[in-house]
């Protein structure tokens, strides 16, 4: 993997980030995801990368393994973080989760109260708010939007900040 600064169009070459392989199940059954991102940690004066590898294998306990790893570029390493269970592996049960570079484990934080159950939810930032996008279908056609919903959380991680900032409700015969 490569990390190159648009900037200064210098590169860097990270290590390959060393795992441990699933188990075989006997029919070879299973999957893996891997997903990863790469963050600044203001507290350490850091870049990081993030790297969460999930393996699903049906007949082997437990069946579903999470291991999370962080490469420091100040201390040029890889490093396994959170053994135990992070918030977004919680099965079915909708969860609004994130990582703490500084801290380097998951934090889960809570939706707003009173926001329905949406059909669609989207994550994004608008201005310095973590904001939700959230939209709706109506009882009688739940193939189009009935309306959307824009949520902000003006201080991160406090549940009462959240605060609907707009409604946008579809036009009658538009579609």
């Amino acid at each position: 993997m490569l990390l190159r600064n648009p900037s200064t169009k210098m590169f860097r070459r990270l290590p390959i980030c060393p795992t441990k392989p699933p188990s075989r199940t006997p029919l070879g059954l299973g999957f893996v995801q891997i997903c990863g991102g790469l963050g600044y940690d203001d507290s350490n004066n850091d870049y990081k990368v993030v790297r969460k590898t999930q393996s699903y294998h049906p007949y082997d306990q437990p069946s579903l393994v999470s291991e999370v790893m962080v490469y420091s570029l100040k201390l040029p390493m890889w490093k396994k973080v959170q053994a135990t269970k992070d918030p977004l592996s919680r099965g079915s049960s909708l969860t609004l989760g994130g990582f703490n570079l500084g801290s380097e484990r998951f934090e889960e934080m809570s939706f707003p109260q009173n926001m329905g159950k949406p059909c669609r939810l989207n994550l994004t930032v608008l201005g310095e708010c973590l904001c939700l996008i959230l939209g709706y279908v109506s009882a009688t056609n739940t193939n189009v939007l009935n309306h959307i919903d824009l949520w902000a959380m003006k201080a991160y991680g406090v549940k009462e900040s959240w605060v609907k900032l707009f409604s946008v409700g579809q036009s009658e015969g538009v579609h």
